[in-house]
């Protein structure tokens, strides 16, 4: 047994048990293949006698080719055989993680920008599991333990309880139902943008700003300052729109404002968190912002806007435009 010095007596009586369990098994594992062997030269062996005799017809190269079924050892080549996959049993928890995590790979497929991964889904489902509905998930995934070895996901530990499995999937689904339902309110939106000209869009901040100059210049110059803040370069999207639409001349901002989809959404978008900070602003011009922020809760009606002002703000160049919301 070598140096046992250093051991604990509990510790050497440890060992030993173990080196007798690893003793038997390879004994018995041994039996086991002997065995086998022995029934497949049986078989090989009555089946040559029953060519010799002639009660049964049969070729040399498949008598060579019998091999027991129960075995993984190929009898003709003397060599292991990998042995056929074992189908795991469709159990009601295996059922309902599969399920659970095409959910999730949806979500990170349908929407990478609010969840990158798979993890961002589940752990973000794991906090409101333990915030809002007070469960602990780290002492039911180490109950889950003591009965199962090998690593164990949170999520296998959650399969195993049917009342967790409810609580989990209901707020996976209502977190589904809510990104979508946002993400189509967010395309309608564009949509309605995108069907908007650029004084339609900025026409709300003059007004709220009380922009004299001429056609509203200050504005439209804080606007694009905004724009170019926000990762916006005019310059490389008024090349790509020349090249695009095979123009030689150079393209104005305004131009591309009005004919380039992405940037009408960036003008709309720069336009709203100017309002949304003169209102935070506490200023005078609060109360204005309030009621073209209600407006824009509604898509489907077209707005005048100088009805939301008072009387002495009111423009005569002001127009009816239809607001919008791009939260």
């Amino acid at each position: 047994m070598g140096n046992r010095q250093g051991f604990k007596p509990e510790d050497l009586k440890a060992l030993d048990q173990r080196l007798n369990d690893l003793r038997a098994g390879i004994e018995a594992d041994i039996c086991l293949a002997m065995e086998k062997q022995t029934r497949i030269i049986q078989r090989r062996l009555e089946a040559l006698e029953a060519a010799i005799t002639g009660s049964k017809s049969i070729k040399l190269e498949n008598v060579m080719a019998i091999k027991d079924q129960n075995t993984c050892f190929d009898a003709r080549e003397g060599t292991k055989v990998p042995p056929k996959p074992v189908k795991a049993r469709n159990t009601p928890q295996l059922t309902w993680k599969a399920q659970m995590n095409r959910i999730i790979m949806r979500l990170v497929k349908d929407f990478p920008g609010d969840y990158p991964n798979y993890n961002k889904v589940a752990q973000e489902i794991y906090r409101k599991m333990d915030n809002a509905y007070g469960v602990c998930l780290a002492q039911c995934e180490k109950d889950y333990k003591r009965y199962h070895s090998g690593v164990v996901s949170t999520l296998e530990a959650i399969s195993s309880d049917e009342k967790l499995r409810s609580i989990f999937e209901s707020i996976l689904i209502t977190q589904d139902s809510k990104i979508r339902e946002s993400a189509e309110k967010k395309k309608a939106t564009e949509n309605a943008v995108l069907g908007m000209t650029r004084k339609e869009i900025i026409q709300p901040l003059i007004e709220v700003r009380g922009d004299k100059s001429n056609y509203g210049c200050n504005t439209y110059t804080v606007v694009s300052h905004r724009m170019r803040s926000n990762g916006v370069d005019f310059k490389v999207s008024g090349e790509a729109y020349r090249i695009k639409n095979k123009l030689r001349r150079q393209i104005k901002s305004s131009e591309l404002i009005e004919n380039d989809p992405e940037i009408k959404k960036a003008f709309a978008r720069a336009v709203l968190e100017l309002l949304t900070e003169i209102q935070k602003g506490g200023d005078h011009e609060r109360n204005d912002i309030r009621r073209y922020m209600i407006l824009w809760s509604d898509t489907s009606k077209p707005t005048d806007i100088r009805q939301t002002l008072p009387r002495s703000r009111r423009g005569s160049g002001c127009t009816a435009s239809r607001l919008w919301p791009l939260t």
